[in-house]
C-alpha cells in the first residue's frame, strides 16, 4: 500500500462511508474506487478534489501536504464573483477591485 491510499482509505472509514457509497457519489465504479484505495491506480487531479469534498477532508490532507489552520471552501457566493472578475477585461478587473476595497472600508466585519 501507498501512503496517499492509507490516507484515502482511513478517510473514508472516518466519514462512516462504503467504497461503494464513495464511488457512487464521485462517479467513477466501485471496482476503479477500490484500486485507488489498493494503490494500484491514482485519481485524476479533479477526482482527488471530488474525492476530499465527498469525505469531508481536504485535497492536502489526502496528499499528505501540510496543513493550514483553517480549511476554506468557497461559497456559492464566493463562486460567483470570482467567475464574474475572470470575465472582465482589464479595465473591469481594476474597478471592480477599487469598488470592493472602498466597500470593504465601508462595510468591514468586526
Amino acid at each position: 500500500m501507498n501512503d496517499f491510499a492509507d490516507r484515502l482509505k482511513a478517510a473514508r472509514r472516518a466519514a462512516g462511508m462504503t467504497q461503494k457509497e464513495v464511488a457512487e457519489k464521485i462517479g467513477v465504479a466501485k471496482s476503479t474506487y477500490s484500486l485507488y484505495e489498493s494503490g494500484k491506480r491514482t485519481p485524476l487531479v479533479d477526482g482527488v478534489k471530488l474525492i476530499a469534498k465527498t469525505l469531508g477532508v481536504t485535497a492536502d490532507e489526502l496528499l499528505g501536504l501540510p496543513q493550514t489552520d483553517e480549511v476554506v471552501w468557497l461559497s456559492d457566493n464566493d463562486s460567483v464573483i470570482i467567475s464574474s472578475y475572470r470575465n472582465l477585461n482589464a479595465d473591469g478587473r481594476r474597478r471592480l477591485l477599487q469598488y470592493a476595497e472602498e466597500l470593504s472600508k465601508i462595510y468591514k466585519k468586526d
